[in-house]
């Protein structure tokens, strides 16, 4: 059984791409039935969700489709902005991009509460989430850097923990199991 329809990767890779967004006028009612299939296509996924008694065979496969699917349409919203921004109604398409991210990790979610797999916690996450992650965790080292700061040890033991928690914090992917650990760690610094 597939859980995730093809028609919701042809959205995707195909309807919604800036090349083809950004050289045509969207008409209202191309753009509410966007939102329609999104809304409908979310909500089959989450009902073959709970149908599925064997969701753990396939729930990581899939979870690797919609973070796959998430990240180009996040490329879509910032790598392939020049191609779009100048749209008379690129408010439109960007609130298309958005509105696909926030159904894809809607759906990234409940398959993770869901399926109690913990694997999960050491796939990569979404670029998007990364993002937000990110500037959660600048926040937390924000605050070590300022205990850090005002103890009185070495320049050097200071720079080797900061430098290594800033590294850690700017790699290229982040899985869950490591912003679990980074928030854990900072916290008790």
């Amino acid at each position: 059984m597939n859980l995730l329809s093809n028609k919701l990767l042809v959205f995707v890779i195909d309807t919604i791409s800036p090349q083809k967004s950004s050289h045509r006028e969207i008409s209202s009612e191309e753009y509410r039935g966007w939102m329609d299939f999104l809304n409908n296509e979310s909500e089959s996924i989450k009902i073959e969700f709970f149908r599925s008694l064997d969701i753990s065979d396939q729930g990581i496969f899939l979870y690797k489709q919609l973070v796959s699917m998430n990240d180009i349409v996040n490329g879509y919203l910032l790598r392939r902005k020049n191609i779009w921004k100048n749209h008379p109604q690129a408010n439109l398409i960007r609130g298309v991009y958005l509105n696909t991210i926030d159904s894809i990790e809607e759906l990234i979610h409940l398959l993770t509460v869901y399926d109690q797999n913990y694997a999960y916690h050491q796939l990569k996450i979404s670029d998007f989430r990364l993002a937000k992650e990110r500037i959660e965790l600048k926040v937390y080292y924000k605050a070590v850097l300022n205990k850090i700061s005002a103890l009185t040890i070495s320049i050097e033991i200071q720079a080797v923990l900061l430098n290594g928690l800033f590294q850690y914090i700017h790699k290229k992917a982040l899985t869950q199991k490591d912003i679990i650990y980074l928030k854990g760690l900072m916290n008790v610094l």
